[in-house]
């Protein structure tokens, strides 16, 4: 997937401070929620259970208040697949709500499949209802990355944090896309293997008819 994102600048080592570059131990993280999506898809089919242990790591790793797979079902919204979050937030899982994806229509172009950054989501224009569920769910700042199946578009990776406006370091959100990519591989397999079952299914149902 060749993916870039918008908003956060692209930083080189010469330009920013040694604050601004990621940290031996998040690179270590990184790797380690790679290798563990890795097993995952290697042992397990299971698509909601391999992306529920994943948000709740990225969670950790990236000291967000809420992440989550957003499935989308049509061009104008989806649903909230999985979630982990911070005991002081609420679970938009317990919402049966279509989650606003402020930016979504860029993400989504096929053109690019940008991750886009929104530190502060109080400076975008928002209808009411919109700017109802932020204040519902404090939601003050969004990553969204897309999640594909076939290069179509299938969910998005969203983090939000709610305590306080982030400014996202361009190192945390391509180690985001690199996640994003061996998610796209675990649904393509999950995808495989039920239409694998579904074949064997109808070809016994077939057989067992013709006796």
């Amino acid at each position: 997937m060749n993916s870039t994102f918008s908003i956060t600048p692209d930083l080189s080592i010469s330009e920013c401070s040694l604050e601004c570059l990621p940290s031996p131990l998040f690179r270590q993280t990184r790797e380690q929620i790679l290798r563990n999506l890795s097993h995952s898809i290697q042992n397990s089919l299971e698509l909601r259970l391999i992306l529920k242990d994943l948000v709740k790591d990225i969670n950790h790793w990236l000291l967000c208040d809420r992440t989550l797979i957003y499935r989308l079902d049509t061009q104008q919204g989806g649903f909230v697949m999985c979630e982990s979050h911070t005991p002081d937030y609420t679970s938009l899982l317990d919402w049966n709500i279509r989650l606003p994806l402020w930016g979504s229509s860029a993400v989504l172009k096929p053109a690019g499949f940008e991750a886009q950054v929104i530190p502060d989501l109080a400076q975008i224009q928002l209808d009411s209802d919109e700017r109802q569920i932020l204040q519902l769910f404090n939601i003050k700042s969004q990553v969204l990355v897309p999640l594909l199946l076939r290069q179509n578009p299938w969910g998005l990776l969203i983090l939000h944090q709610c305590c306080d406006v982030r400014e996202w370091q361009s190192w945390e959100v391509e180690g985001l896309q690199d996640l994003a990519v061996a998610v796209s591989i675990a649904i393509q397999q999950s995808y495989l293997y039920h239409q694998l079952q579904w074949v064997t299914h109808h070809c016994l149902q077939s057989d067992l008819s013709s006796i």
